[in-house]
């Protein structure tokens, strides 16, 4: 005998995105899957992404998929906003949804919840394509079966800590799941590094079903300022408090790498003095930069040596040429 199909939500916040959010909705609208709920978030969004979401939800769903709408009387930010659509959701399982990326292919919600069902899973996890200016570059997530491993790597960066790319029980995030207003860079590590933490089961997808948009300039990944810088270590500090007992060395590296991953994001983005300050008052950061070995890595690490070398003029000036690299991808 089959199991019952599960209801699904999909979350998606919605806040100045009007030239994306139709891309976004119709990749929803087409999905075939038959028990799909659409909760949509408008943040007080100052464009017209509402009105075009109203207009799809009426005119364009073949399916009869079901629709909520919430709406804030004013910005809230990222985190809030999903915390409205989470306590509206009824689905069994949960997706997330960004309104600025979409689903790349109508069968992507029932691949997800047919894995989730066949290997009773608390948690599955599946691939994405990233969308630059210039290119693609698709990612098929690393298999961690074990709960604390996954959490780990979460924390250290080691895989991405993205909402999106995962499915969730309902119940058991509402549970663990942790946001915190006014935290608005890395607010997704909290709650998925928790979540996985607790699943007791991981199943994983190898196909690319959800299209990550590099292009949107409203992002927050592109700007880092003091409030951002503010919300990192807020997480760190979160998460450090929350696993203080826990015994596992995975994780207290991983906490390790999660604070000196905040230096490099600071030494990228930071003045003259700071970064002189950060180099002279952090050695460990050359370790984890040796480490990670990405060219951005590299960048800094040869920012560092010059630095050591006292070239740091021209230390801090390579670090503003990565910056200006990294923005043109």
């Amino acid at each position: 005998m089959s199991k019952p199909l599960p209801s699904v939500s999909i979350l998606i916040p919605l806040y100045r995105v009007e030239q994306y959010v139709e891309t976004c909705l119709r990749s929803v609208l087409e999905q075939d899957y038959p028990r799909l709920e659409v909760v949509i978030v408008d943040d007080a969004s100052p464009d017209k992404s509402i009105e075009i979401a109203e207009r799809l939800c009426t005119e364009a769903n073949p399916k009869a998929h079901t629709f909520k709408l919430i709406r804030h009387s004013e910005n809230r930010g990222l985190s809030m906003a999903r915390v409205s659509g989470l306590n509206a959701a009824e689905g069994d399982l949960l997706l997330f949804l960004d309104s600025d990326d979409y689903l790349t292919r109508p069968d992507a919600v029932r691949l997800i919840a047919n894995k989730m069902t066949d290997e009773n899973a608390d948690l599955v996890l599946f691939g994405w394509t990233e969308l630059f200016r210039h290119r693609e570059r698709t990612t098929i997530p690393f298999h961690f079966t074990d709960p604390v491993a996954l959490s780990a790597a979460i924390i250290s960066g080691k895989t991405p800590g993205y909402l999106w790319n995962k499915c969730y029980r309902r119940e058991l995030f509402l549970t663990h799941a942790h946001f915190f207003e006014g935290c608005n860079m890395w607010e997704d590590v909290v709650p998925t590094a928790v979540y996985a933490y607790h699943a007791e089961r991981i199943a994983y997808l190898d196909l690319p079903l959800h299209m990550y948009r590099r292009t949107n300039e409203n992002a927050l990944t592109y700007r880092l300022t003091p409030e951002r810088l503010a919300s990192m270590r807020h997480q760190a500090d979160f998460l450090e408090h929350y696993f203080e007992h826990e015994s596992d060395t995975h994780l207290s590296e991983a906490l390790r790498r999660m604070r000196l991953s905040i230096l490099h994001t600071e030494l990228n983005h930071t003045n003259y003095d700071r970064y002189k300050a950060i180099l002279a008052t952090h050695p460990p950061l050359r370790d984890f930069l040796e480490a990670d070995g990405g060219l951005a890595a590299r960048m800094s690490l040869c920012s560092q040596r010059l630095y050591n070398m006292g070239l740091k003029r021209m230390g801090f000036a390579l670090l503003r040429l990565k910056k200006v690299l990294l923005r043109l991808r």
